[in-house]
């Protein structure tokens, strides 16, 4: 039985990259897939976020580049890449390189992210040194592998993290010019929240056909289902109310004392925006992240939330893949998504490293439908927040009596003056 990763015989320079971040007990999904990824095994992994896919991945590939370096038949190392982890989101690509530099602090191998957003030049210089590990998002990727900046002919090990968005991005075409221009021969390892129809398609594209075949390569999958994700330690609780009253709901909640860091979903960029602006008149510091906004700003955002200088942030589900931080006390759901799986995502931002976390969730008229979705999947109970603004017309989703609270009806103009005032004697 696994205890520690001491137990899967990893590197000793690994052990004491981990310790050194206090990292040493394995989480399920790490319990699971990490002996297949070690023994080369193709493999599928489906858990939610929060679970610890990156380090599932990353072990395995430092491992098993230390022991090619230790190979003592192998001359000259690659200058080109061995292992290629591909990642939807900027936010998401720098995040696995910051846990891959932890993880390899006290080996020799070196890794490289490279993202869009930002001028390629320092990519391209950098690409002109030993890359051991290439983290990369699609798009970026293609480019440089066009200017022929990069090669991936010596690629041992290809990852695909939250391949379900790689895909939703329309990212297809990308994917094959990426595919094409790598050894058939390779481990082929995909991560994912879900495994939906799209992605089943695309999957035959991903994984090498057999020697000789055309067929799609037998590949393991490891599932975590929703009962084995921690959720215990979330309170998850929803707040009827109507959609004019969600910004006061949002102020109150923010100044209770127990709330110390936010993290608030929106669905769309403008949403974030405007609600940024309404923090700043109500003096509370906080910042949008979602793809309208510069590179140069979301690394200050991540950089500020890393040392726990700024408390409140507002994004988009994209943009917010890849924030993980522990600290992290509170999620606002002041739009509800469209489906459980993204909110699932939102709420796993916090209840890490053992610690309590609290999800509200802002539940209007319109957005019932969505939420009584998100209620018959959830594996933990959602309880009703008490609140002064609470509404039970919302609650009873009785679109005709909240109607009337949305419209009050001006009165009518007429050249007399207003049609319902008392005529004077």
């Amino acid at each position: 039985m696994i205890q520690n990763f001491r137990d899967f015989n990893l590197h000793e320079d690994i052990i004491k990259g981990l310790d050194r971040i206090n990292f040493s007990i394995p989480t399920q999904i790490q319990e699971k897939a990490m002996p297949l990824v070690l023994e080369g095994e193709d493999l599928v992994g489906l858990a939610q976020t929060g679970t610890g896919k990156t380090a599932t991945f990353s072990l395995p590939i430092l491992q098993k580049l230390i022991n090619s370096e230790n190979n003592s038949e192998k001359e000259t190392k690659s200058q080109h890449p061995r292992a290629l982890i591909l990642a939807p989101t900027r936010e998401l690509c720098l995040q696995i390189g910051k846990n891959l530099k932890d993880y390899a602090h006290f080996t020799d191998l070196k890794s490289l992210v490279c993202h869009g957003g930002v001028s390629s030049e320092p990519q391209i210089e950098a690409l002109k040194d030993r890359i051991d590990i290439l983290v990369a998002t699609p798009g970026r990727l293609v480019d440089l592998l066009e200017q022929k900046d990069v090669f991936l002919d010596d690629v041992e090990t290809l990852v695909l993290d939250e391949a379900d968005h790689i895909i939703e991005m329309g990212l297809r075409v990308d994917l094959k010019k990426i595919l094409k221009a790598m050894p058939k021969e390779r481990q082929t390892l995909l991560f994912s929240a879900t495994m939906n129809k799209e992605l089943k398609d695309a999957s035959k594209e991903i994984f090498k056909p057999n020697p000789g075949s055309q067929e799609v390569s037998s590949y393991k999958i490891v599932e975590i289902t929703p009962e084995e994700v921690d959720l215990k330690l979330i309170n998850q609780e929803v707040l009827y109310v109507l959609k004019e009253h969600k910004i006061k709901a949002m102020l109150e909640i923010l100044k209770r004392k127990e709330v110390k860091y936010t993290l608030i979903f929106t669905n769309t960029k403008q949403v974030a925006d405007d609600i940024v602006r309404s923090l700043t008149k109500n003096n509370i510091k906080s910042f949008a992240l979602h793809s309208g906004k510069s590179q140069t700003h979301r690394e200050k955002v991540v950089h500020q939330l890393n040392i726990r200088e700024l408390k409140v942030v507002v994004a988009t589900d994209l943009a917010a893949r890849g924030l993980d931080f522990e600290h992290m006390t509170h999620v606002i759901n002041f739009e509800i998504p469209n489906s459980p799986e993204k909110y699932t995502h939102r709420v796993g931002r916090i209840g890490r490293a053992g610690k309590q976390g609290v999800a509200y969730s802002f539940c209007s008229l319109h957005e019932r439908d969505d939420f009584e979705k998100i209620i018959s999947q959830s594996k933990q109970p959602i309880l009703t927040h008490k609140h002064d603004l609470h509404s039970n017309q919302v609650k009873a989703n009785s679109k005709k009596s909240v109607k009337k609270t949305y419209f009050k009806p001006k009165p009518k103009r007429t050249s007399g003056g207003f049609n319902n005032r008392k005529k004077k004697k």
